[in-house]
């Protein structure tokens, strides 16, 4: 029954005209400790739409997804280090902390700045942010509007 659940969001995921209705089922999930375990073991189906999702348009959808990834940033040592060796997901991240969202740019920055935290509290994570420590810390002294922790 999980098993079908997941399937069905990873597929809304995935899909242009279906991805909100699957991240915000993902996001009411997230919500319930209960669903951690099914849902750390199921990360592999959501992580690659999730890099993609943080691309859109819809500021409400970037936020929400941005929410997601803090919420398994903060699970299982394994699962964080599983969210550190995707490069185009922390990418996506260190340039929406850069500022490159058009709406709530404030909150987006916070939190990819506390999933970035979140991920770097195990060192076999620092391998994997360590080629974007000079791009966050050129951001965090140069730019005065940026949003930091």
């Amino acid at each position: 029954k999980n098993k079908i659940y997941i399937s069905k969001i990873s597929m809304c995921l995935k899909t242009e005209t279906e991805f909100e209705y699957g991240v915000e089922n993902l996001h009411n999930l997230m919500m319930n400790e209960e669903n951690e375990i099914i849902l750390e073991h199921y990360l592999f189906l959501f992580i690659n739409q999730f890099a993609s999702l943080l691309l859109s348009n819809y500021g409400d959808v970037v936020e929400r997804v941005l929410e997601v990834i803090c919420h398994f940033s903060d699970m299982k040592m394994e699962t964080r280090i599983t969210l550190a060796k995707t490069p185009e997901l922390i990418n996506r991240i260190v340039l929406l902390i850069a500022g490159n969202s058009a709406k709530n740019p404030e909150k987006i920055s916070r939190l990819g700045v506390l999933i970035l935290k979140n991920l770097c509290v195990t060192p076999s994570t620092h391998s994997y942010i360590k080629p974007f420590e000079s791009t966050l810390f050129l951001m965090s002294t140069s730019n005065t509007d940026m949003y930091f922790y």
